[in-house]
């Protein structure tokens, strides 16, 4: 995105070819949207995926996001490589109201960047006590790059991770788990040890996700606590 050169001027300003900033707008608006024919290309983009990959697969995918703002970029308004399916939270900030000049302010695009974002963990927990005794214990996300990936991508990863709120998104999904979790140790696995109550866990994080995803990274947050293994809650 910061490698582009946005187009500021009028809508009559040509983008390329005889295209008109206002006409290759409108070839989203009016095109994809606005018809019958271009509603179904609409319909089959939303639907190549089912959760947000913004977010980490938070939200329900409910509309396309143009990664490239097309109020900036109209000449990609229509680009499938530029159409993100995405949830309504991850699709309604202020993106559209500029857009990033270096390197280090870009969002990481979920389907076409550097392998590392999906098959690095950057994203870990803290499992953390609370005083409330109806929930004695939250997590707290946070951002953890491996020390071989340079600064610039360190950078892009917290600024994904801050524009999307993925710290308190995360929180909140892993408190609903975690409390089903801890209603488990207190009665169907209150007789495990704290190392076959570790192995537990373990096994629970091993489950089928991407590396990043918040139930994933909850147990093993879980897993590495002593203290959480040991305690009978």
């Amino acid at each position: 995105m910061y490698s582009f050169a946005a187009n500021h001027n009028d809508d009559n300003h040509l983008v390329y070819s005889k295209i008109t900033k206002g006409e290759a707008k409108d070839l989203y608006d009016k095109g994809l949207l606005g018809r019958k024919e271009g509603k179904v290309i609409y319909d089959k983009l939303v639907s190549q995926a089912i959760k947000c990959p913004y977010c980490g697969e938070i939200g329900f995918v409910a509309s396309l996001d143009h990664y490239l703002p097309k109020s900036f970029f109209p000449q990609f308004s229509i680009l499938p490589y530029n159409l993100i399916p995405s949830c309504r939270d991850c699709n309604s900030g202020s993106k559209g109201s500029g857009y990033p000049i270096q390197e280090e302010e870009q969002i990481i695009h979920p389907y076409f960047d550097k392998p590392i974002f999906f098959e690095d963990q950057w994203i870990y927990a803290d499992v953390i006590t609370s005083i409330n005794q109806e929930d004695p214990y939250v997590l707290k996300y946070y951002v953890s790059c491996p020390d071989g990936w340079n600064d610039i991508d360190k950078r892009r990863a917290k600024k994904h991770f801050d524009k999307f709120k993925i710290a308190k998104r995360y929180a909140i999904n892993a408190s609903e788990e975690l409390s089903i979790v801890v209603d488990a140790r207190k009665n169907t696995l209150k007789n495990l040890s704290e190392l076959d109550y570790q192995s537990y866990l373990i096994e629970q994080s091993g489950i089928h996700l991407h590396i990043n995803h918040w139930r994933k990274v909850m147990y093993q947050a879980l897993a590495n606590n002593t203290i959480f293994c040991a305690s009978k809650i």
